[in-house]
């Protein structure tokens, strides 16, 4: 029986999950929406339009077995190396990441700037077979591929314990 790598979901919380029941939160939310809407025409003014202020990352993963490894491979298109961070605390592999774009466009008639953001975290528990002091990863254009060597399952050396009467 081979082990296997299985993904662990790490709940993310916002700003606004954290203090859902605030009071404010909901008025600050509508008031941000309504200034929002206002340039958009009072069609979308009645109705909630999408919001694409903000983009989340649920970047696509492959796991692959081969007999002396296993592979993550995570597309994160239009990320660099220094967007993300890979830990391992607790046999628990972690990867962190951000992206942030910014587009200002500037004419005689009009000045435009869009803001973007989102955030990503994939976490995988590790199966007994594998070397954490070996981990490595790679990152090449917008793919970063986590190799996680194989290593002897070593059994937990067996004893007896001696059990004394009173």
């Amino acid at each position: 029986m081979t082990d296997k790598v299985t993904e662990t979901k790490v709940p993310e919380s916002s700003p606004e999950e954290s203090s859902f029941f605030h009071p404010l939160t909901s008025l600050r939310r509508d008031i941000d929406q309504l200034f929002g809407d206002y340039g958009r025409g009072w069609g979308t003014f009645f109705h909630r339009p999408l919001n694409v202020g903000k983009f989340s990352l649920n970047p696509s993963t492959d796991i692959t077995e081969t007999d002396e490894s296993f592979e993550i491979s995570i597309e994160l298109p239009g990320l660099e190396e220094k967007d993300v961070v890979l830990s391992l605390k607790d046999n628990v592999l972690t990867l962190k990441g951000e992206k942030k774009e910014e587009r200002e466009e500037k004419k005689t008639d009009y000045h435009l700037t869009e803001r973007s953001y989102g955030s990503f975290q994939r976490s995988f528990t590790l199966p007994s077979n594998v070397d954490p002091d070996a981990i490595h990863a790679d990152f090449h254009k917008g793919v970063m591929t986590i190799v996680l060597p194989k290593t002897e399952v070593q059994e937990p050396e067996k004893r007896t314990i001696d059990i004394k009467s009173r």
